[in-house]
This record gives structure tokens, sequence and C-alpha cells, in this order.
């Protein structure tokens, strides 16, 4: 799986609750069942990012011993839509599918 900006519930200036959209997060990624790896990238600027979402990416898959890889507030990308630009594409796109088919992750 390969989530690049994950996000659900909105921009979190417009939200009431954000522990809302972190604990529907936090059931997402703990749902994670070992076989699949999984790759997530966050972008720092990122407006529907809620605090705690990195430290989740993280903790949870290994948690459930899942394969993961997290590539978190890259330098040069910004904000929610960052992963659209052709240059990440450029940039991460053998590494992501290097690491979902093998498990190598050259971009770490």
């Amino acid at each position: 799986m390969i989530a690049v900006a994950p996000a659900h519930h909105g921009e979190t200036h417009s939200m009431r609750d954000v522990s809302v959209a972190r604990s529907a997060w936090q059931q997402i990624i703990g749902g994670t069942k070992r076989g699949p790896r999984v790759a997530i990238v966050l972008f720092t600027g990122d407006t529907y990012v809620v605090v705690g979402r990195s430290a989740d990416a993280k903790a949870a898959p290994a948690r459930n011993g899942v394969g993961h890889l997290v590539i978190d507030q890259l330098r040069n990308f910004t904000g929610y839509s960052a992963g659209v630009a052709a240059v990440f594409g450029r940039t991460f796109g053998a590494c992501l599918f290097s690491f979902v088919e093998t498990g190598a992750a050259p971009c770490q």
C-alpha cells in the first residue's frame, strides 16, 4: 500500500475537534496486518495533517509487524498536493515501487 498525503477529514483549521481525525487515522493505520508493505508519505505544510500522524505512521505498523516506510517532512515538497508534482514522481517513484515490491527502500 502506498499512501501519499493520506487524509479524509478535511483541513485541520476547519475541524471542530482534531482528535476525531487523529483517532480515525490511528484506527486505519493500527489495523494494518502483516503481509503487504505500507509506504506513507507526509508533507510539511499539509493542512490536512493532524499532530501525531507521523508518529502513528511509524509506530502502528512496527507494532503489528508490518514492513513500512515513512517519508516525512521532505525539503522542497510542501503542502497537501506536493505528491502530484511530476518532480515528486521522478524523485520518489522508483523508491516507492522498490519498497512495495521488494522491501528495499533506496530513498531512506
